[in-house]
């Protein structure tokens, strides 16, 4: 027991007044009057002294409780309390991929020897609960180094201590509190980046072992630093690749479908049919549509009207995606002497001029950008290598994916960090910072207040109660 306020305790200095002021008595006048009257009158003082006496009494003893409590009460009594565990926030960078981290359970103890007998609070950024990880780690958002230790500063305030395991050295790392190596022997042949591109998949490893595969035709591997780059084909509808530390990524066929309309008939048409390598049908719908007028995101051909073209200009919309890398020059949209209606009420992208008047269009896009219109078919009259350049850029326009850029694969499953991959041992730096940690008094004043409060009220009581009421006058025997 402490007194958080002692001086408040010369306050007790009003009980001796109070004793004091009790022990004072006034002696009652004396009076000469008639022997029966006196009698009488002695009766009546005994009893209206006994009353007097008892009610002095309670307000003695209810002021006397209400300026002791309340000495007590200002000075604040309190108990120290129990301090409590330690908190130590941990960070623990990824090291591995989806539900496996190799390495946690070591990670954890070195994590727990920085400051023994305290208690851990686990940090780590993942979508998926981790194999071996305790349930009652916090799973932040998955993100940059910055944004993960962003997160971590953020909801370890509370913390007495921070402790980072990290797969590398990031500048100021130290200022949260002491950083330790996630690994403690750096790994070979760890696969951390698969792409798709068309029907090629790029993987990249660090120096090693070669990540092993099925259904997959290695193109070319070359080396890019500290990595190595491998270029695959697939070999089969489904396919993985994977390396020696559980990093296993699935692959499966992503079929891409063109439907051909009654338009598309040319011989130069079906040439560009066949460059797409696009999958039969088998009963899927298709991503897109060559020459149809009736189905959305297509490709529509001829279908403007005719018009006279003598002594017009081109304008065209030079930042659309249409004309990426796109030879402007190679292709005469006058040819075919036809234009579409400037009040259709589609986006323009090529149109006629005349004496800067806008005459009509040679190419216009849909309010939703499904459906591109054409009012001729450039992709016969134009050079094949530019009409597949075109037909490239409209395809991407309608489906939002050029053809050559289009997976036709999909991935499933997940590979580690550049920054896991290339994790290394290096010295601890930083230091621990802990906090001292100290818990609130527990304090009894205002507990003691309120009972001073009540005794108050008690002693206002039976001062008002204690008030004598006037006399009456007996009746003469």
């Amino acid at each position: 027991m402490s007194f958080l306020a002692l001086p408040a305790l010369l306050l007790l200095a009003a009980v001796p007044l109070l004793l004091w002021l009790a022990l004072q008595r006034r002696e009652p006048k004396q009076l000469e009057v008639g022997t029966l009257l006196l009698w009488r009158r002695v009766a009546l003082a005994a009893q209206s002294a006994t009353r007097s006496r008892r009610r002095l009494e309670l307000l003695f003893w209810s002021a006397l409780a209400a300026a002791v409590l309340g000495a007590l009460g200002a000075s604040r009594p309190a108990v120290q309390a129990a301090a409590g565990d330690v908190r130590v926030a941990v960070f623990i960078e990824r090291l591995g991929a989806g539900v496996h981290e190799p390495e946690l359970a070591e990670a954890l103890e070195r994590a727990s020897a920085v400051v023994p007998d305290a208690a851990l609070e686990l940090y780590c950024a993942s979508t998926t609960r981790i194999t071996g990880m305790p349930d009652d780690t916090v799973m932040l958002a998955p993100g940059t180094i910055e944004t993960e230790l962003a997160q971590f500063e953020t909801r370890t305030r509370h913390a007495d201590a921070r402790v980072l395991l990290l797969c590398q050295p990031h500048a100021g790392a130290e200022r949260l509190g002491r950083v330790l190596p996630r690994a403690l022997a750096q790994r070979a042949g760890v696969l951390f980046q698969v792409t798709l591109q068309g029907e090629t998949v790029q993987a990249r490893a660090t120096r090693g072992a070669d990540p092993v595969v099925e259904g997959l035709n290695l193109e070319s591997r070359t080396e890019a630093g500290a990595d190595l780059l491998f270029r695959y084909m697939p070999s089969a509808e489904l396919a993985t690749i994977e390396d020696r530390h559980n990093s296993r990524v699935s692959l499966a066929r992503r079929p891409f479908v063109v439907g051909v309309g009654a338009a598309w008939a040319t011989a130069q048409h079906r040439a560009l049919y066949a460059a797409l390598r696009a999958d039969a049908a088998a009963g899927q719908a298709p991503d897109l549509w060559l020459g149809a007028d009736d189905q959305s995101r297509a490709i529509r051909l001829n279908v403007g009207s005719s018009a006279n073209l003598d002594d017009t200009e081109v304008s065209y919309d030079a930042g659309h995606a249409l004309f990426a890398d796109l030879p402007l020059a190679a292709f005469d949209w006058a040819v075919a002497g036809r234009l579409l209606d400037k009040e259709s009420g589609r986006r323009p992208l090529i149109s006629a001029l005349r004496g800067g008047e806008r005459l009509g269009d040679f190419v216009q896009l849909d309010e939703n950008a499904q459906v591109l219109v054409f009012a001729g078919d450039p992709f016969s009259d134009a050079p094949i290598v530019d009409a597949a350049l075109l037909l490239d850029n409209a395809i991407g326009v309608v489906s939002g994916e050029r053809a050559s850029q289009r997976a036709r694969l999909t991935a499933s499953g997940e590979v580690p960090s550049q920054r896991a991959a290339h994790a290394a041992p290096f010295e601890p730096r930083g230091e621990v910072n802990l906090r001292p940690r100290t818990a609130a008094p527990r304090e009894y004043a205002s507990w003691l207040m309120v009972a001073a409060a009540c005794a108050a009220l008690v002693a206002t009581i039976a001062a008002t109660r204690g008030k004598q009421k006037p006399g009456q006058i007996a009746p003469a025997v």
